[in-house]
């Protein structure tokens, strides 16, 4: 019991040296011995916590050391989705670079396309719909909608540059979007649970002592950020 506890502590230390994107540390951890898959008690693994938070330096040293690039966490999260949701495009690209699966789907039957296109986070869709284009007939190009792979103009303007306004689209592209979008309805009305989760929490928690009754949750730490 006594050598699983150091382990889970050690596995802490890792995920959240990546989560920070604490070079140094990740370094010594791995050097020391700490499994570069390592997970914590809900599945995440460093690369997981380092797609979520936009470390872009941190996930490049892990995916260089060979981690599980897709790897998932216990609600079938992988470091792709993580990066999707939150609207990190050059972790997207990076992972896109390093071999990432674009069919996996958390436990909700989302994909990290379907985040990026719900959640208008244009960059990250283009990058991962020319993925699936180049990918040609491969299984995960087929499970997704026919009206996401080959309309570039529909995915690529829902946003301009990350953190920037964008212009309004036209209205066809419009369209083409609230056919996409019914399916994330769910997603969103989540998104607003996650946020009203944090709330409850800061007012249940005030002083931050991590004694509030819920967890906080996973993809909502890495939005806005």
């Amino acid at each position: 019991m006594g050598e699983e506890r150091v382990k889970a502590r050690q596995a802490k230390r890792l995920i959240d040296a990546s989560a920070e994107g604490r070079l140094e540390e990740i370094r010594r951890l791995i050097g020391t011995g700490v499994p570069k898959n390592a997970r914590d008690a809900e599945g995440e693994t460093a690369l997981m916590a380092a797609a979520r938070e936009g470390q872009a330096d941190a996930v490049t040293e892990l995916l260089g050391r060979g981690v599980e690039i897709d790897a998932s966490s216990a609600s079938g999260d992988t470091a792709l989705i993580l990066a999707a949701y939150g609207g990190k495009s050059r972790i997207v690209r990076l992972l896109l670079e390093g071999g990432a699966a674009l069919d996996p789907r958390d436990d909700d039957g989302y994909s990290a396309l379907d985040y990026a296109v719900g959640f208008h986070h244009g960059e990250c869709a283009k990058l991962l719909k020319d993925a699936i284009v180049k990918a040609g007939g491969a299984p995960q190009a087929k499970r997704l909608d026919e009206d996401l792979v080959g309309e570039e103009e529909d995915i690529v303007d829902l946003s301009g540059p990350e953190g920037e306004g964008a212009p309004p689209a036209p209205r066809s592209q419009w369209q083409a979007l609230l056919e996409t979008q019914g399916k994330m309805l769910k997603a969103l009305e989540r998104q607003n649970a996650l946020l009203e989760e944090l709330l409850w929490r800061r007012e249940d928690d005030p002083e931050g002592t991590g004694q509030a009754r819920a967890r906080s949750p996973r993809k909502a730490r890495g939005l806005g950020s």
